[in-house]
């Protein structure tokens, strides 16, 4: 929303989403789906306090928010770069993310992560469990 209203044009994400719905959204649009939660993690702590005004966004903010062209329109079907690091850098960002997510589905995160199971008839949609 700071975005819009400094630029007058939605934002774009840094990983490119367009659109974020809450939690109780999220619950409700898997139970439509029929599966239920059956452990749930918040990621993205500090970029989601960093929205709600509660931690100090980088002077440069607004750069991740600003719409890409498209790349031109062609033919060529190139395969994808191969990764830019050796297996311990990517460990090490795991064990980073790991160390800093939280149980639950929090409104404080940005990003969620979850375990789900096949909805039993009599699933109670206000309370999911978290694992500890």
């Amino acid at each position: 929303m700071a975005f819009f209203r400094a630029e007058g044009r939605p934002a774009r994400s840094k990983s490119g989403h367009i659109f974020f719905f809450p939690g109780t959204t999220l619950r409700r649009v898997l139970a439509d789906g029929g599966f239920a939660i059956a452990e749930s993690h918040t990621n993205g702590i500090r970029r989601g306090l960093r929205i709600l005004g509660w931690y100090p966004r980088s002077a440069r903010w607004k750069r991740a928010c600003r719409p890409v062209p498209p790349p031109p329109a062609s033919n060529e079907v190139r395969a994808p770069p191969g990764r830019r690091h050796g297996d311990s850098y990517y460990r090490y960002r795991f064990a980073q993310a790991e160390i800093k997510r939280l149980p639950g589905l929090l409104p404080i995160g940005l990003d969620f992560q979850l375990l789900l199971t096949p909805a039993s008839p009599a699933a109670d949609l206000s309370s999911p469990r978290t694992s500890h």
